[in-house]
């Protein structure tokens, strides 16, 4: 007895095969339109700037020089050491970027990840503490001498 292979439309997987082609090249072009369309702004914007603001940045009259100021500003810790980063127009009044926050500002690490909050007394509180587990900032008020008659 001889064995014949079925070849053509009625062959096993043909159905299939035949209508997965272009099922898969619309597949591919979907993907390919929305990798172009989350990349492409990325790529056109220039990078993010972190740092602290320079001393040149500081003017005579006590503003500072918004253009002079990186993106994000190194925010401290109540050690002093670096916890992240904040928006500088978040921040600095009258900077030009934006509005200040009043209240609990974002603090993120170079990769934008929320690292933490600067809270108002508080200082900088890490993510997942409650702001009330913090102790407020202790705070004193000085005579200026030079108004001591």
């Amino acid at each position: 007895m001889t064995s014949t292979k079925v070849a053509g439309p009625l062959a096993p997987g043909a159905i299939l095969t035949r209508h997965w082609r272009p099922l898969s090249l619309i597949l591919m072009v979907c993907a390919a339109i929305v990798v172009t369309v989350f990349t492409l702004p990325a790529l056109s914007k220039t990078p993010l700037s972190f740092g602290r603001i320079p001393a040149d940045a500081w003017l005579e009259d006590g503003s500072v020089d918004s253009s002079r100021v990186p993106d994000y500003i190194v925010a401290l810790d109540r050690n002093g050491d670096p916890a992240g980063y904040v928006r500088a127009e978040a921040i600095l009044p009258d900077s030009g970027r934006g509005e200040p926050v009043d209240g609990p500002i974002p603090v993120v690490d170079e990769r934008l990840n929320l690292v933490g909050h600067m809270v108002p007394r508080r200082g900088f509180v890490p993510l997942g503490t409650p702001f009330d587990d913090i102790p407020p900032v202790p705070t004193s008020v000085v005579e200026d001498p030079a108004t001591d008659g």
